[in-house]
């Protein structure tokens, strides 16, 4: 496996972290300390290759081999300087390897500083060594209470402050469950899987293929997080090829997933993954069988097991964590297999979407009020106006506010490509203002709250 990463090229240009450290495209695309910014790891080389530098011109190389190996070359002291000249290859090539490459550099930044504070305090106080010790204890102490202040305040914003019970971003969880490995999502659709049985041949999404795995037993995934590490260079483009379908390449699509004799789909609600899910829904050869704000579970509408549930309309064979998410659940599945929703159902949509904002759900009531229509008729219009009107006025700063800010966007998204096809381009242009404000505002809040 390490030899086939290190002469992979597949992921590299998909995956951020796995893309060379000297990509420059990619060094300026984040500010300072963001997630996967690696300024800092080149500002920590740099301070190093500078201090280097300092002790060179200042004695020489020879009393710099000297000072910064010491007499006796010990075995520990060599393997100090060998540990970084093997890591940072490595890191040219992926900056992931920054985890294991910044650690192995520490001890030799330590042995640099070390030689370089003895060569200033010669040189400043050579005739006065008492002098010099107290002075070298005053600015050492100095300067490490600053630093200590310092990363203090970067781990305040980078570490803790993502997990206070204010951060928009984040659903109202206990803490210590937002610490474990899949903080970003909730357990319900692991135990509605457990408690079916869903199991056997899936396709997941990019992000919830390792929270599958370590979650349902006897599944087998179309492809995961390990990528290139452990599949072919086919596969992964096979997979992307899917997962990135569009409407024109849906049959091909389908194919695909037919060969390999997927069972289920498991996608994220993400913009992304939920158009793919409304395109495989649209053919009617899948349907929806779980669906809360998170995930979408697919089944094949011919299957043994799912198909006389698909024919009778209910789901009520299956088990699920809470009404919401049957209700939920069971109007998707009507919405695309018989293209209309009943009226009781529909007015409990709504319901939920005042109660918990949730883009794709207003993408879906929109579908469901206006039918297949290009155009909105006056009851889709009328409600989505009121909802830009009622979610305005919402304080967007609550734990899990951020999900107001993204339905505002959808909500104007969808007027916006109605105004332009069927309206006029003035409310076009106010809808495209009010989506660049709302974009604004949400970076704002990946900023400040995402963290690490």
């Amino acid at each position: 496996m390490p030899f086939r990463q290190l002469s992979a090229t597949t992921m590299t240009g998909l995956s951020a972290d796995w893309v060379s450290l000297f990509d420059f495209s990619q060094i300026w695309m984040r500010t300072l300390l963001q997630p996967l910014d690696v300024k800092p790891f080149l500002l920590f080389v740099l301070l190093i290759i500078m201090l280097l530098a300092g002790i060179i011109l200042s004695i020489g190389w020879r009393q710099s081999l000297e000072a910064l190996c010491g007499k006796d070359s010990s075995p520990e002291r060599l393997m100090v300087f060998v540990i970084p000249l093997v890591m940072l290859p490595l890191v040219a090539k992926f900056r992931r390897m920054i985890v294991f490459a910044a650690p192995s550099l520490i001890p030799v930044a330590a042995v640099f500083m070390e030689s370089y504070a003895e060569i200033l305090r010669q040189r400043a106080f050579g005739k006065n060594p008492d002098l010099a010790n107290r002075r070298m204890k005053i600015a050492t102490t100095f300067l490490a209470g600053a630093w200590f202040l310092f990363l203090s305040v970067i781990l305040f914003e980078s570490t803790f402050r993502p997990y206070l019970p204010s951060n928009p971003l984040r659903p109202d969880r206990p803490v210590v469950g937002q610490l474990m490995s899949f903080d970003s999502y909730n357990m319900r659709v692991a135990d509605f899987m457990k408690r079916n049985r869903i199991n056997g041949r899936v396709f997941t999404s990019w992000t919830a293929s390792v929270f599958v795995l370590f979650n349902v037993k006897d599944v087998q995934v179309f492809m995961d997080c390990r990528d290139q590490s452990i599949y072919s260079d086919e596969m992964i483009t096979t997979y992307f090829r899917v997962l990135n379908s569009r409407p024109d390449e849906l049959q091909e699509s389908m194919k695909i997933v037919d060969g390999f004799k997927v069972d289920y789909m498991i996608l994220v609600t993400s913009p992304q993954d939920f158009r793919l899910a409304t395109l495989f829904m649209e053919s009617r050869k899948w349907g929806c069988i779980y669906n809360d704000e998170e995930f979408l579970v697919l089944a094949r509408t011919d299957s043994e097991r799912f198909g006389p549930i698909f024919r009778s309309g209910t789901l009520d064979g299956l088990w699920y964590s809470d009404s919401e998410t049957r209700s939920m659940s069971q109007a998707v599945m009507l919405l695309f297999m018989n293209r209309a929703l009943p009226g009781e159902l529909l007015d409990s949509l709504k319901e939920y979407s005042r109660r918990d904002p949730n883009p794709n759900l207003y993408s879906l009531l929109t579908l469901a009020v206006n039918g297949r229509s290009h155009c909105l008729n006056k009851e889709a219009e009328s409600f989505l106006t009121s909802e830009i009107s009622r979610l305005s006025s919402m304080n967007y700063l609550e734990p899990n506010g951020a999900r107001i800010v993204r339905s505002l966007s959808r909500i104007a998204e969808i007027l916006e490509g109605n105004a332009m096809t069927c309206r006029s381009a003035d409310p076009a242009l106010a809808f495209a203002a009010l989506r660049s404000k709302l974009s604004h505002i949400y970076q704002g809040l990946e900023a400040k709250y995402r963290g690490y």
